[in-house]
Protein backbone atom coordinates (compact mmCIF):
# COMPACT_ATOMS: atom_id res chain seq x y z
CA UNK A 1 0.00 0.00 0.00
CA UNK A 2 2.72 2.54 0.70
CA UNK A 3 4.77 2.04 -2.95
CA UNK A 4 1.34 2.93 -4.39
CA UNK A 5 0.96 5.99 -2.48
CA UNK A 6 4.63 6.86 -3.01
CA UNK A 7 4.13 5.92 -6.40
CA UNK A 8 1.11 8.36 -6.64
CA UNK A 9 2.52 11.15 -5.31
CA UNK A 10 5.55 11.01 -7.28
CA UNK A 11 3.35 10.98 -10.82
CA UNK A 12 1.43 13.68 -9.47
CA UNK A 13 4.75 15.76 -8.60
CA UNK A 14 5.86 14.76 -12.55
CA UNK A 15 2.68 15.93 -13.94
CA UNK A 16 2.67 19.59 -11.85
CA UNK A 17 5.97 20.49 -13.27
CA UNK A 18 6.37 22.26 -16.78
CA UNK A 19 9.25 20.72 -19.38
CA UNK A 20 12.36 23.07 -19.29
CA UNK A 21 13.80 20.43 -21.96
CA UNK A 22 13.71 21.32 -25.99
CA UNK A 23 12.57 18.22 -26.52
CA UNK A 24 11.13 16.19 -23.45
CA UNK A 25 8.79 13.75 -25.07
CA UNK A 26 11.03 10.63 -26.02
CA UNK A 27 9.76 6.86 -26.95
CA UNK A 28 12.75 4.30 -27.30
CA UNK A 29 13.65 0.45 -27.88
CA UNK A 30 14.77 -1.51 -25.16
CA UNK A 31 16.73 -4.96 -24.73
CA UNK A 32 16.97 -6.33 -21.37
CA UNK A 33 19.20 -9.22 -20.50
CA UNK A 34 17.38 -10.80 -16.81
CA UNK A 35 19.33 -13.06 -14.90
CA UNK A 36 17.49 -14.78 -12.14
CA UNK A 37 19.66 -16.80 -9.60
CA UNK A 38 18.13 -19.65 -7.11
CA UNK A 39 19.86 -20.71 -4.75
CA UNK A 40 19.24 -23.81 -2.72
CA UNK A 41 20.82 -25.81 -0.06
CA UNK A 42 22.02 -28.40 -2.82
CA UNK A 43 23.67 -25.73 -5.05
CA UNK A 44 23.22 -22.75 -7.01
CA UNK A 45 21.16 -21.97 -10.43
CA UNK A 46 21.31 -19.40 -12.98
CA UNK A 47 18.83 -18.68 -15.62
CA UNK A 48 19.25 -15.59 -18.45
CA UNK A 49 16.06 -15.05 -20.08
CA UNK A 50 15.95 -11.94 -22.41
CA UNK A 51 13.22 -9.50 -23.11
CA UNK A 52 12.33 -7.00 -25.95
CA UNK A 53 9.95 -3.90 -25.49
CA UNK A 54 9.53 0.00 -25.95
CA UNK A 55 9.99 2.63 -23.61
CA UNK A 56 8.13 6.02 -23.46
CA UNK A 57 9.05 9.10 -21.32
CA UNK A 58 8.97 12.38 -20.55
CA UNK A 59 11.63 14.39 -19.14
CA UNK A 60 9.72 17.31 -17.09
CA UNK A 61 12.64 19.08 -15.62
CA UNK A 62 16.38 19.63 -15.92
CA UNK A 63 16.96 16.73 -14.09
CA UNK A 64 14.42 14.32 -13.81
CA UNK A 65 12.10 11.91 -16.39
CA UNK A 66 9.20 9.80 -16.37
CA UNK A 67 9.68 6.62 -18.08
CA UNK A 68 7.17 3.88 -18.80
CA UNK A 69 8.24 0.34 -20.05
CA UNK A 70 6.55 -2.36 -21.68
CA UNK A 71 8.53 -5.55 -22.42
CA UNK A 72 7.52 -8.82 -23.26
CA UNK A 73 9.83 -12.38 -23.73
CA UNK A 74 11.99 -12.90 -26.55
CA UNK A 75 13.02 -16.52 -25.23
CA UNK A 76 13.29 -18.75 -22.28
CA UNK A 77 16.40 -20.19 -20.42
CA UNK A 78 16.40 -23.60 -19.60
CA UNK A 79 18.58 -25.13 -16.78
CA UNK A 80 18.39 -29.68 -16.55
CA UNK A 81 14.97 -29.99 -16.21
CA UNK A 82 13.89 -26.69 -15.08
CA UNK A 83 12.54 -23.93 -17.61
CA UNK A 84 12.48 -20.33 -16.94
CA UNK A 85 10.26 -17.66 -18.46
CA UNK A 86 9.61 -14.22 -17.96
CA UNK A 87 6.33 -13.63 -20.43
CA UNK A 88 5.90 -9.67 -19.29
CA UNK A 89 7.28 -7.27 -17.55
CA UNK A 90 5.56 -3.21 -16.84
CA UNK A 91 7.69 -0.44 -15.45
CA UNK A 92 6.94 3.09 -14.24
CA UNK A 93 10.31 4.92 -13.75
CA UNK A 94 11.17 7.89 -11.85
CA UNK A 95 14.58 8.96 -13.45
CA UNK A 96 17.08 11.12 -12.12
CA UNK A 97 19.98 11.73 -14.60
CA UNK A 98 23.24 14.22 -14.03
CA UNK A 99 25.43 15.22 -17.07
CA UNK A 100 29.02 14.38 -16.15
CA UNK A 101 30.46 15.25 -19.93
CA UNK A 102 28.35 17.61 -22.60
CA UNK A 103 26.95 14.18 -24.12
CA UNK A 104 27.27 11.67 -20.78
CA UNK A 105 24.95 11.57 -18.44
CA UNK A 106 24.95 9.17 -15.01
CA UNK A 107 21.11 8.42 -13.91
CA UNK A 108 19.30 6.16 -11.08
CA UNK A 109 15.96 5.32 -11.08
CA UNK A 110 13.20 3.98 -9.11
CA UNK A 111 10.77 2.01 -10.18
CA UNK A 112 7.42 -0.10 -9.87
CA UNK A 113 7.85 -3.54 -11.31
CA UNK A 114 5.54 -5.86 -12.45
CA UNK A 115 6.51 -9.03 -14.14
CA UNK A 116 4.91 -12.42 -15.04
CA UNK A 117 6.94 -15.15 -14.73
CA UNK A 118 6.68 -19.09 -15.95
CA UNK A 119 8.65 -21.99 -14.37
CA UNK A 120 8.37 -25.18 -16.56
CA UNK A 121 9.51 -28.49 -14.55
CA UNK A 122 9.81 -31.70 -16.06
CA UNK A 123 11.61 -33.57 -13.81
CA UNK A 124 12.17 -36.96 -16.05
CA UNK A 125 12.08 -35.40 -19.43
CA UNK A 126 7.91 -35.32 -19.84
CA UNK A 127 4.79 -34.75 -17.99
CA UNK A 128 5.98 -32.35 -15.23
CA UNK A 129 4.39 -29.39 -13.99
CA UNK A 130 3.84 -25.32 -14.85
CA UNK A 131 3.60 -22.30 -12.55
CA UNK A 132 2.52 -19.31 -13.76
CA UNK A 133 2.92 -15.85 -11.34
CA UNK A 134 3.09 -12.63 -11.34
CA UNK A 135 5.57 -10.63 -8.86
CA UNK A 136 5.75 -6.72 -8.42
CA UNK A 137 7.41 -4.53 -6.42
CA UNK A 138 10.08 -1.71 -6.15
CA UNK A 139 13.27 -2.08 -8.20
CA UNK A 140 16.03 0.53 -8.86
CA UNK A 141 18.86 0.88 -10.96
CA UNK A 142 21.98 3.01 -11.91
CA UNK A 143 23.13 3.70 -15.50
CA UNK A 144 24.78 5.46 -18.49
CA UNK A 145 23.14 7.57 -21.01
CA UNK A 146 24.98 8.76 -24.37
CA UNK A 147 23.78 11.59 -26.55
CA UNK A 148 24.56 10.84 -30.60
CA UNK A 149 22.47 14.29 -30.96
CA UNK A 150 20.28 16.29 -29.64
CA UNK A 151 17.44 13.85 -30.69
CA UNK A 152 19.15 10.42 -30.39
CA UNK A 153 20.58 8.92 -27.30
CA UNK A 154 21.72 5.31 -26.07
CA UNK A 155 21.93 4.02 -22.57
CA UNK A 156 22.65 0.90 -20.86
CA UNK A 157 21.95 0.25 -17.18
CA UNK A 158 21.82 -2.59 -14.45
CA UNK A 159 18.54 -2.78 -12.56
CA UNK A 160 17.92 -4.74 -9.11
CA UNK A 161 14.04 -6.47 -9.99
CA UNK A 162 12.17 -7.23 -6.97
CA UNK A 163 11.95 -10.50 -5.70
CA UNK A 164 9.98 -10.24 -2.77
CA UNK A 165 6.91 -12.16 -3.84
CA UNK A 166 9.23 -14.69 -5.31
CA UNK A 167 11.07 -15.25 -1.79
CA UNK A 168 7.48 -15.25 -0.43
CA UNK A 169 6.19 -18.41 -2.53
CA UNK A 170 9.83 -20.16 -2.10
CA UNK A 171 9.53 -19.70 2.03
CA UNK A 172 10.25 -23.20 3.93
CA UNK A 173 11.32 -24.63 0.59
CA UNK A 174 15.44 -23.99 1.41
CA UNK A 175 15.06 -21.77 -1.66
CA UNK A 176 15.28 -17.86 -2.30
CA UNK A 177 16.14 -16.07 -5.43
CA UNK A 178 17.98 -12.78 -6.71
CA UNK A 179 16.70 -11.29 -10.20
CA UNK A 180 18.68 -8.04 -11.64
CA UNK A 181 19.02 -7.11 -15.66
CA UNK A 182 20.94 -5.42 -17.55
CA UNK A 183 19.27 -3.28 -19.80
CA UNK A 184 20.13 -1.42 -23.52
CA UNK A 185 17.99 1.49 -24.91
CA UNK A 186 18.26 3.31 -27.80
CA UNK A 187 15.79 6.01 -27.92
CA UNK A 188 14.63 9.50 -30.08
CA UNK A 189 13.35 12.82 -28.53
CA UNK A 190 10.58 14.28 -29.98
Amino acid sequence: MLNKSVLGFLLLAASAVQAESANPLYAGLVLQSNTLKINTVSGNAKFEPAMTGVALGYEFADYFALEGRALKDSNSDELGPVKVKVNSQFQVQLRAHYPVLEQVRVYATLSHVRSNYEMRVTPNGSGGYAVRFDQSGAGYAAGVEYLLTPQWKVAVEQQWLPEEDLNDRLTGTGINADAKALTFTASYAF
